[in-house]
């Protein structure tokens, strides 16, 4: 999933990207009786006229049957008449989507709809006209869309790739199209022409190619290299990446000035593709690589068991920091009882750390403080040695960190009589 940055996003959440201002107008190809053989084809059926009227005579026979219904088949009679008016009036005839339905000819809206994947434009969804008036019709006028409304948000994150025109036969002025024959608007082409024609500016990037380690941050420099202002600078960032900061504003970047987009990311990820544009500037690829932060070897560091004392201080566990590295924040120590339905309740000595409750007879003890090179610092719970139980805790280091030779595992061992520790 990609992520736009900037104003361009406002901007495409504003704007609508159907727009329906430009037309298509056709006309029928050879008047009725005009000497060429083609006659309009009827729209109404006679037949089908004839038993309706037999059908509504039927039905007055009926009413007229009983005075007292005589007002009804009044009001049915004048909604029959009313009806058959506008049956047969072009003007109020409802219009399919994309048909034309009016054998003297009309005129009809060509939309605009966008294809995207996140903000980016991959293409325009063909606009297809059946005629279905019964005559040949010919293409008399076509009004194009203009760039504004093919790119409302801009053009600058176009798919520079176009998808193939398709089989089907284009609408041209002076083209003509047989009854039930369908003619195509390509409203790709007609946007991508636009693109093509328009004034626009370019964008520097640097650097080209990109690199910096998991939780740090890498900038990349944007400079209008062109003849005018650029609009709306944005990003689209690829998933995992994000920007953090931006000095690329609202305001238009003018010609020869440069702004900046700050770039992080908490994973290793592999090449990615972060594409920088603007509203009137077609946009480039930064191939961004995240690296793995390098290891942090904070020693031997060990997680011993301990049986306390008897009525004076509980069993639990110490943890031991390496003889030069501190221990960091994040370390963790799981401890899990069996043999008693509760864990009890764990106290902290000697450093700052967070107990949770993970279950009744599970806890999970994390540093919130680096415990200092060659300090311990203890856990311990309220269960007495004088019951049996086994607590068993195993210690583990946040990522980006590795401890040779360290203790991880530790566990304590009471048999109501006996208690022993690891």
């Amino acid at each position: 999933m990609k992520t736009i940055h900037h104003a361009l996003r406002a901007g495409l959440l504003a704007l609508p990207l159907a727009v329906s201002a430009q037309s298509i107008t056709v006309a029928p190809a050879l008047a009725p009786g005009g000497g060429g053989g083609i006659a309009a084809v009827p729209v109404d059926n006679p037949m089908a006229l004839l038993a309706v009227a037999a059908v509504m005579v039927a039905g007055a026979w009926f009413v007229l049957r009983n005075r007292q219904r005589r007002a009804l088949f009044t009001a049915l009679w004048a909604t029959a008449v009313t009806a058959a008016m506008l049956w047969h009036s072009p003007d109020l005839r409802a219009q399919i989507v994309n048909a034309f339905t009016n054998p003297a000819g009309e005129t009809q809206a060509i939309a605009v709809n966008q294809q995207n994947i996140g903000a980016q434009v991959t293409g325009f969804v063909p606009v297809d006209f059946t005629n279905s008036t019964g005559v040949v019709q010919r293409v008399t006028a076509i009004v194009e869309p203009t760039l504004q409304q093919c790119f409302p948000a801009g053009f600058g994150f176009l798919d520079p790739t176009a998808p193939p025109p398709g089989a089907v036969a284009q609408c041209a002025v002076g083209s003509t199209i047989a009854p039930a024959g369908v003619c195509r608007v390509n409203v790709e082409t007609i946007c991508r022409e636009a693109v093509a024609a328009a004034p626009k500016t370019t964008l520097g990037l640097a650097p080209s190619t990109l690199s910096f380690e998991a939780g740090a941050t890498g900038d990349v420099t944007v400079t209008n290299t062109g003849p005018d202002a650029a609009v709306n600078v944005a990003a689209i960032v690829p998933s995992g990446i994000s920007v953090t900061a931006q000095t690329c504003g609202a305001a238009p970047l003018a010609p020869g000035a440069s702004c900046t987009f700050t770039l992080s990311a908490a994973a290793a990820q592999s090449v990615s593709a972060v594409q920088i544009g603007a509203a009137n500037a077609l946009a480039s690829n930064v191939n961004v690589t995240v690296t793995a932060a390098p290891t942090v070897d904070v020693g031997d560091f060990a997680l011993r068991g301990t049986c306390g004392v008897l009525g004076v201080q509980g069993p639990g566990f110490t943890l031991l920091a390496g003889p030069t590295t501190p221990l960091p924040v994040g370390t963790t120590v799981l401890v899990t009882a069996s043999g008693i339905a509760n864990a009890g309740v764990f106290s902290v000595s000697g450093g700052t750390a967070t107990v949770q409750v993970l279950s009744s007879t599970a806890r999970l003890i994390t540093l919130t403080a680096e415990q200092p090179a060659g300090t311990t610092i203890s856990f311990r719970t309220t269960l007495s040695i004088s019951v049996p139980f086994q607590l068993n805790a195993v210690a583990s280091l946040p990522d980006g960190y590795d401890g040779s030779g360290s203790k991880t595992a530790g566990n304590v061992s009471s048999t109501q009589t006996l208690c022993s520790a690891n």
